[in-house]
């Protein structure tokens, strides 16, 4: 539709002067606000298990069954070990990257009274992408690229042991 037309409809609709054709508008209004919502949320895409993850990245890209929030098992959810690099797939691969990496006394989920020893993280070097310090190797930092809105491990020790940007 070009801009004259829509002007000159929008002129209508504005100048209607019975009282039937301002309510039909009001009407069509609050309809057009009462259906929107409700259209757009059943567009979204799901995440039937909760887990982070859409259902169909996780058939698609990640190979997790979007009916299980911990598809290997391990105790930790598939979007959180996506989110931390580790392998969903794999219950050996999770590393908890809390702290410093010591023996956090985690509860086994299928025994509460048996506590788990987790690893620390291998940590990143630099150039590698990173969410907060504690991932990246000692000597470096999670710092902001100072160009795109990512973050990566760089090593401060040039820098005064701080981040440049």
């Amino acid at each position: 539709m070009d801009s004259r037309t829509f002007d000159r409809w929008t002129a209508s609709i504005a100048e209607q002067r019975s009282r039937r054709a301002t309510l039909g508008l009001l009407g069509g209004l609050a309809l057009a606000g009462f259906v929107s919502p409700r259209l757009a949320r059943g567009a979204q895409r799901s995440d039937r298990d909760g887990d982070g993850l859409f259902d169909d990245d996780e058939t698609d890209v990640y190979g997790t069954n979007p009916d299980f929030y911990d598809t290997d098992g391990d105790g930790s959810g598939d979007g959180e070990e996506v989110y931390y690099g580790t392998n969903p797939l794999d219950p050996s691969s999770y590393t908890e990257v809390v702290g410093n990496g010591n023996d956090l006394g985690l509860s086994d989920p299928a025994d509460p009274s048996n506590t788990i020893d987790i690893a620390p993280a291998t940590c990143f070097g630099s150039g590698y992408p990173c969410d907060f310090d504690a991932q990246c190797c000692a000597g470096s930092l999670c710092c902001w690229d100072g160009v795109s809105l990512r973050t990566e491990c760089l090593d401060v020790s040039a820098y005064g042991g701080q981040c440049p940007y």
